[in-house]
């Protein structure tokens, strides 16, 4: 979670039961924005943003999968790697995600909101510079092969 994120009330049972049920390596879910440096209102359901989560394809141009609020299961995120810590880049998150879906882990969003994102000033998204982040990435290796996906879970999208 970052600095400039809220947990709603409901985030982790339903990130823990969504987990348990969809067998998701990594899960990210709908989020509401709120424009201000208070605390918002954690009541609202309605979502602001809906990401789509482990869409490869979408992802290589667009950060489609989520935010960095999000449940990866132990085990995937030591394969994956983890998140990179280069200082100044930023959107380790959108980095993450699609090094996940290209090497097969289910990647899940979530169709509840379970967080709200703060746009304040202090807000790391509004610090980063996406044009450091492409061109990052677009020098970086490509990720280690990882085994295919078994067929019985490959293309289930349920929650």
């Amino acid at each position: 979670m970052d600095d400039d994120n809220y947990a709603k009330p409901h985030e982790i049972s339903t990130f823990v039961r969504a987990m348990r049920t969809s067998g998701a390596d990594v899960l990210t879910s709908f989020v509401d924005f709120f424009w201000g440096e208070e605390r918002p209102d954690l009541t609202s359901e309605r979502p602001s943003y809906m990401f789509l989560g482990g869409s490869a394809d979408v992802g290589a141009f667009k950060n489609c999968f989520g935010d960095a609020n999000c449940f990866v299961r132990r085990s995937s995120f030591d394969a994956i790697g983890g998140y990179t810590e280069d200082y100044g880049i930023g959107f380790e998150d959108w980095e993450m995600y699609a090094n996940a879906s290209l090497r097969g882990f289910k990647a899940r969003a979530h169709p509840l909101v379970t967080y709200v994102w703060s746009g304040g000033l202090r807000s790391a998204g509004r610090q980063s510079l996406l044009h450091s982040h492409h061109c990052f990435v677009l020098s970086s290796p490509p990720p280690p092969e990882r085994p295919p996906t078994p067929p019985q879970t490959a293309g289930n999208s349920s929650l």
